[in-house]
């Protein structure tokens, strides 16, 4: 058996090492998957994605508490709602909005459908937030709703409750944005953007 011994020098071939690039860490969120009535005193917090694949519901005397960055996606053409019999309290910031979206929506939360990019949200996709007249307390400032209206008035619905809506985002219903009924809302600096219809309707009897 000969060993052949390569020279050195310029005529010498010399074989790089493989240069590897780093990965952009994945950040993996935690999904939690809500239908029915919730307890009271639920909590969803920032940095995890809270799922609805049927109705959910908040019931009289109950609080649902929404920290600013949460993110509530909706499993589309299910005909979705979240009714607030009870109170919500979602308060997000500048930086952190809350945001209730469809399932299909990849821009916050990450895939939660995973299926990359094999389907886009729409209008429509799922149906609304309803406050009913039971309800105590609702106060949303600073969150979006995206892709809601479908088969409802509006993606945001005021059945006589008391509400509080500061400087939100109400986007791509394919309906009104906010409906108002027998109700007198406190709204400020909110913003309704590329819905199917106007930025909201109320009856005769809301002020």
């Amino acid at each position: 058996m000969r060993f052949v011994r390569q020279a050195s020098g310029k005529s010498a071939r010399q074989r790089s090492a493989p240069v590897l690039e780093s990965l952009e860490p994945r950040i993996l969120l935690s999904t939690n998957v809500w239908s029915g009535a919730i307890p009271d005193g639920t909590v969803w917090r920032s940095g995890d994605v809270q799922l609805l694949v049927g109705d959910v519901v908040v019931a009289a005397g109950a609080r649902l508490t929404i920290e600013a960055g949460a993110v509530i996606k909706v499993r589309p053409f299910a005909g979705i709602d979240l009714v607030v019999d009870g109170a919500l309290v979602a308060r997000g910031d500048p930086d952190q909005p809350i945001v209730f979206t469809s399932e299909r929506d990849d821009t916050v939360g990450g895939d939660t459908n995973n299926d990359s990019a094999g389907t886009a949200p729409g209008r429509g996709d799922w149906s609304s937030i309803e406050l009913t007249a039971t309800s105590s307390t609702n106060a949303l400032d600073h969150v979006e709703i995206r892709y809601a209206g479908g088969g409802r008035a509006a993606a945001l619905i005021d059945s006589g409750a008391p509400l509080t809506l500061t400087n939100s985002l109400v986007q791509a219903s394919s309906s009104a944005g906010l409906r108002i009924l027998t109700a007198n809302p406190l709204l400020t600096g909110n913003t309704f953007r590329d819905n199917g219809g106007p930025a909201l309707t109320m009856d005769l009897a809301s002020d």
